[in-house]
């Protein structure tokens, strides 16, 4: 079996949402078949890309590593830290990718054990809710935000357009708010629920079942 505990602490970098899309390259879904270490190759089924609908393709995918003369991979680059997560890959995990022409550029690992720790997080506690973003890429959600001191009040709409200043319209889509409950709601991809658990101004991720409007 191959040792893989070099690469451990890399992985926590990696699964920063920061590092989970690339500029203008689609953010992808991979359910891993199989790998082949010493190609540096992994056969995948693409399940979706950002808000294209499922297609379960399967490809073969190759990290795109930077490597020194000699041949070895280059561990100096920032590129080749953030592909580090493609050795602790396994036949079985789901990952999202950033690709182009058929090479990774970015890879996080979606584990169960990751799935775990971010519903132990509190944020989001609804685990189904939380597959079914993962699986299709996208969900509907209501989104509570953090109470604030009366003191030091932010209006609600503030306070929205600072968390989203920095998301994609396909990591999240507004669809409305009220100032009343301090709450916004739209539908979401995986990577940007993800920044939106790590937004400290963020309290709680729930779906979006209402029934009717909220005025």
């Amino acid at each position: 079996m191959r040792k893989k505990i070099f690469f451990w602490p890399l992985l926590c970098c990696l699964l920063a949402p920061s590092l989970l899309y690339g500029g203008e390259i689609s953010t992808c879904l991979y359910h891993v078949l199989s790998l082949e270490y010493q190609e540096k190759s992994v056969t995948v089924n693409q399940l979706g890309c950002g808000d294209s609908p499922a297609v379960c393709q399967q490809l073969i995918l190759f990290p795109d590593f930077e490597t020194t003369p000699n041949g070895c991979i280059d561990w100096t680059v920032e590129k080749n830290r953030k592909l580090a997560a493609f050795f602790t890959l396994v036949s079985g995990d789901v990952f999202q990718g950033a690709v182009l022409d058929s090479q990774i550029t970015s890879l996080a690992v979606v584990t169960g054990n990751y799935m775990d720790s971010i519903v132990d997080g509190k944020k989001i506690t609804d685990r189904e809710l939380l597959s079914e973003i993962l699986q299709k890429n996208g969900g509907d959600v209501i989104v509570t935000l953090t109470a604030q001191k009366s003191d030091g009040k932010i209006a609600t709409e503030a306070m929205i357009t600072e968390i989203l200043q920095d998301f994609t319209a396909e990591e999240f889509n507004l669809a409305g708010s009220t100032v009343s409950t301090s709450i916004f709601w739209g539908r979401v991809s995986f990577p940007g629920l993800l920044k939106l658990i790590s937004h400290p101004d963020v309290q709680a991720i729930e779906r979006d079942s209402r029934l009717g409007i909220i005025n």
